[in-house]
């Protein structure tokens, strides 16, 4: 078993994303994912448009994403929170999660993590959705639902 490692989500606002992995950067955090997304529940500040005033419900974030091994998750989520805050309500928030698996494609090379979740203790028959086809541990496969779905996806 490799490193015990945990993965990392902050929601930023797009502005203080230079800041943000300045700050990563650092503190030795080179490989993230920046993914744009929407918040939905905050206030934004009011708009106005064709001559009304309103409030916009979604407001334009960033997901940024990165595998952190456990003994550095307090010392990266303490510089997100440093380069991030603005003192707004609507900062953004930071996940963390356990990382059980990683994969790297290129070499088709595996790493299991340990954990304590109680998804890794279940045999492999309900690791996965009924019918799908489990990855082979040669090459990345991707997800195929099972016949009786495919309808719904339009398939």
């Amino acid at each position: 078993m490799g490193q015990s490692m945990k993965f990392v989500i902050a929601i930023v606002k797009p502005i203080r994303l230079e800041d943000v992995l300045e700050t990563l950067a650092r503190v030795g955090i080179h490989g993230v994912t920046v993914t744009e997304t929407k918040d939905y529940g905050q206030k934004g500040p009011t708009e106005i448009y064709r001559g009304l005033q309103y409030a916009p419900k979604f407001l334009p974030m960033l997901k940024i994403e990165a595998a952190v091994p456990s003994d550095r998750v307090e010392t990266v989520t303490d510089a997100i929170v440093r380069a991030a805050k603005t003192g707004q309500a609507d900062d953004g928030k930071i996940f963390v999660f356990d990382l059980e698996h990683e994969t790297h494609m290129r070499i088709a090379k595996s790493k299991k993590r340990s954990t304590n979740s109680p998804l890794a203790k279940l045999p492999e028959e309900h690791q996965y959705p009924s019918g799908a086809k489990q990855p082979n541990d040669q090459a990345c496969s991707v997800w195929t639902p099972a016949p009786d779905l495919q309808y719904l996806l339009g398939r």
